[in-house]
């Protein structure tokens, strides 16, 4: 047989070509089904910053945790169910002080509430937690850390922390959310005011 003039059967070369073709598609689809899983981002902390007065002062003393939203002396009362937290200055402890809105209404060991909380209605009773170790509110950037944390502390009663400037407090406010925040700044006295750092998950 002369190798130069042999001839594949044309069915041959067909069924061969359909075969090759075929894997070559298998490949390509096997590709496309199963690419590498991108990583899941992890979640992350917003920070808010916030700034409140006394009792006496032109700045908004009640907080809405959820916002964050500072409300002002004339708009307690609209907006009493969504306030968690009221910074005022403790004639009793002669220092600055953040209160669950039920104590500061109702007052603490006796003590009479402040007067201008004598519409808040509700009041909400928050829970309020010291955080202790400070180095926590710049390590605690997820939700998940948050929620540990908050599960380790236990929250103060009767419902007030007396601030100093680079304190870092947790709170929750009426709708579930968790917070935590440091004290920028303080500055003492019924006129006086602060600046709040917050970190959740806004």
């Amino acid at each position: 047989m002369n190798i130069n003039t042999f001839k594949f059967p044309r069915k041959l070369v067909y069924t061969s070509l359909v075969a090759l073709s075929i894997g070559f598609t298998g490949c390509l689809t096997d590709s496309e089904k199963d690419p590498d899983p991108d990583p899941t981002p992890t979640e992350t902390l917003t920070s808010k910053n916030v700034t409140l007065g006394a009792q006496t002062a032109s700045a908004g003393s009640s907080l809405d945790l959820d916002g964050p939203t500072v409300y002002t002396m004339s708009q307690l009362a609209a907006n009493s169910a969504a306030i968690d937290l009221v910074f005022a200055y403790s004639t009793s402890a002669s220092a600055s002080a953040i209160y669950s809105p039920d104590a500061a209404k109702n007052g603490i060991g006796g003590s009479a509430g402040f007067a201008f909380l004598a519409d808040l209605s509700p009041a909400n009773k928050t829970d309020i937690k010291p955080v202790n170790d400070k180095s926590k509110f710049a390590s605690t950037d997820t939700p998940a850390k948050l929620q540990t944390l908050w599960d380790s502390i236990s929250p103060v009663d009767p419902g007030r922390v007396l601030v100093a400037k680079d304190d870092v407090i947790m709170a929750k406010s009426n709708l579930g959310k968790i917070v935590i925040f440091t004290v920028q700044e303080v500055v003492t006295g019924a006129s006086g005011s602060t600046s709040l750092s917050l970190k959740a998950k806004y």
